[in-house]
């Protein structure tokens, strides 16, 4: 009894390190295959994977890039500075040629000043020319029937005429001041119009923007259900393939255990077929290849038969279109005879027509001489 019992201790413990030696060896396989998913992961990414490429000439050539890039940068402020230095150069030339007109401008009109202001430039004032109203009628200055009010008369004319001038000016500057009022309530009604569309389609986007989250929402709701339903199907379906494999391998009938089939014969014990079996097994294969290749040559002929008859009906067509315009071009040529006949027929008609209108003399005329009228 105590050799029993020492045996089976021993038996458990053994049993004991076996399971976790497969334990250990089941996690050491697990994480070989964590590790070389991870690895097939991170080398089939075409945004993070190397293979292939060579890293430093890629570097290079971005580094080239940036340099090129910064170049470029620099020399376009380089160039923005040198417009921005002529720029100032020609203001300061713009500005000290404005000063020396300036200057010049003042001297000459202090030159003028000084002429002006001179003694044998101030002319003595002309006196009163002589007044009509004094003199006697032997002064010859006023005659009869002269217009005496010309001058008053063109005063008041042109002082109408000015008045009319101004008031046209005060209408106009009136009416241009109320377009520019129309305008400015037309811009106004506008822009009070633009200010409600824009309100309305800012509210429509919020609307639209808030039916986008609830639509976003209710998708990933129903993406999780339908996630969670597979999920659900995918574990009913392992569990039902386990099932079914534990059937399988554990159901005496399909394992053909001998006391559930009855059958003294062992199926694993089954040494292979005889010698007609084997020749009737090639005979078949032989048949069956012989069938497909009937249907092999029966499809490519089908493909052959049907390639021919598309090229009759290309040819057909081909001839059809060719005749086709054949007669259009028969039909163009003999309206063209037809045009051209049509034009000669004008022509001679034209012709006759003119002949008619003018009149001629010819040698009918001459041999009508010397016969009756009669």
């Amino acid at each position: 009894d105590n050799k029993h019992c020492r045996w089976t201790v021993e038996t458990k413990i053994m049993i004991g390190m076996k399971v976790e030696e497969m334990e250990r060896d089941a996690a050491r396989l697990e994480a070989r295959r964590n590790r070389a998913a991870g690895r097939n992961t991170r080398l089939l990414d075409v945004k993070t994977r190397t293979m292939g490429m060579d890293i430093a000439s890629i570097d290079s050539q971005v580094e080239e890039k940036r340099r090129n890039k910064e170049r470029a940068r620099q020399e376009d402020l380089d160039h923005a500075d040198r417009l921005d230095h002529i720029d100032r150069i020609i203001e300061e030339q713009d500005q000290e040629q404005a000063r020396m007109r300036r200057k010049e401008k003042d001297s000459l009109k202090q030159h003028w000043q000084q002429q002006m202001a001179a003694p044998k430039n101030q002319p003595p004032k002309i006196e009163a020319g002589v007044s009509p109203a004094d003199c006697s009628l032997s002064a010859l200055q006023l005659f009869h029937g002269e217009d005496r009010a010309k001058e008053k008369r063109l005063e008041m004319q042109t002082a109408q005429f000015r008045s009319w001038t101004t008031q046209q000016m005060a209408e106009k500057v009136a009416r241009e001041r109320e377009e520019k009022e129309e305008d400015m309530r037309y811009a106004n009604y506008i822009l009070a119009q633009n200010e409600t569309r824009s309100s309305m389609e800012l509210g429509e986007e919020d609307e639209r923007r808030r039916t986008a989250m609830q639509l976003r929402a209710e998708n990933e709701l129903i993406a999780k259900r339908q996630a969670e339903a597979r999920r659900m199907d995918k574990e009913r379906d392992m569990h039902l393939s386990q099932m079914e494999l534990k059937k399988h391998m554990n159901d005496p009938f399909l394992c053909e255990s001998v006391p559930q089939t009855g059958d003294p014969v062992q199926r694993e014990h089954f040494k292979g077929y005889n010698k007609n079996q084997t020749l009737q097994i090639y005979k078949e294969n032989e048949n069956v290849l012989d069938s497909k290749l009937a249907a092999a040559r029966f499809e490519k002929e089908s493909e052959q038969r049907s390639h021919e008859r598309a090229t009759d009906l290309m040819s057909f067509v081909e001839q059809e279109e060719t005749m086709r315009r054949q007669e259009m071009k028969e039909e163009a040529m003999r309206h063209k005879e037809m045009i051209l006949e049509q034009r000669e027929i004008e022509k001679k008609r034209k012709e006759e027509a003119k002949q008619d209108s003018y009149g001629s003399v010819n040698e009918k005329f001459f041999g009508n001489f010397g016969t009756s009228c009669r």
